[in-house]
Formats: structure tokens, sequence, C-alpha cells
């Protein structure tokens, strides 16, 4: 059920939800929505992720959502962000991972690909995704450690 709970009356599938961002610092695990039906940002690539249900905590959540959508999950936690808009807030975990591993996605998405944080430009991003990746980035930056040089490519990538 959606909810105009958003600045602006803008629209919302639940009051709360929260996704797990995965990297390896190079690349960064995406899932691709699936188009038609009533799935919303069909063909856009994004974290996985949903709505939290019951009581869930925001981390309760982000873990169910990523063991629906990808089969599972791995990793440190080393970042957090809550993103409120209105009434509606997400809350996006950073895991750190020692190498991209295998995923099975849900029926919710069509592709996963472990996706070189400098080419992230390339591909249609989930708008909410795309619009606080500069965070996202910054974080990964701050909590592992890269080359001069990698940070470069990935700093010009956005």
């Amino acid at each position: 059920m959606y909810h105009r709970i958003g600045k602006g009356g803008k629209k919302y599938w639940g009051k709360k939800g929260a996704g797990i961002l995965f990297t390896d610092g190079e690349k960064i695990l995406l899932l691709r929505r699936k188009g038609g039906g009533a799935a919303d940002h069909a063909g856009k690539w994004g974290i996985p992720g949903g709505k939290t249900e019951g009581s869930e905590s925001p981390i309760e959540t982000a873990k169910r959502e990523c063991k629906e959508e990808i089969g599972g999950f791995e990793g440190t936690r080393i970042a957090q962000f809550d993103e409120v808009d209105g009434h509606h807030k997400f809350t996006v975990f950073v895991f750190k991972i020692d190498k991209p591993f295998n995923v099975t996605i849900s029926e919710e998405h069509d592709k996963s690909e472990w996706i070189p944080i400098s080419e992230l430009r390339d591909y249609p991003l989930h708008p909410e995704f795309e619009k606080h990746l500069p965070y996202y980035l910054k974080a990964i930056r701050q909590k592992i450690s890269h080359s001069f040089s990698e940070w470069l490519i990935i700093r010009n990538a956005f």
C-alpha cells in the first residue's frame, strides 16, 4: 500500500525501510528492477532493500531483504545513513566485503552486477540511490583504504 508521506505528497510503499550497499572498495553490488506490473523504478539499478515489516529494526529489515533479494548477506558494517523524506525513513547500511560474492536474485529483479565504482555513471540508477551516492562514496573512501590514483578514478566518477 502506498502512502503520501514524503515532502510534497510524494508516495512511498511504507513508512520505513532499509537496505545494504555491499562493496569491496572497488565495486558495488547493484540489482536492476524488473519491468512491468506494479514495479516502481523498473529498469533502474539499486541496492537490495525494502519495506520494514512489523516491529523490525532497520538492520533486521536490511538483512531480511538481502536474504529475500540476493539469497543472503556477508561483510562488516562500516557506515549507516538515515535518509528522511517527510514522514518516510530509509536506512542504508554500507557493508565492506573481502571480495564480490555470488548472489541469487529474487523475482523482483532481472539482473545483478558487481559494478566498478568508476563505471556507476553509465547505469540508470534508482533516483534516491543516485541522490545519496556521493555520501556513500565518501564513506567508502574514508573506511576502505585506496591508493591515491584509485581514489581519483572514484572521485571523478561523480
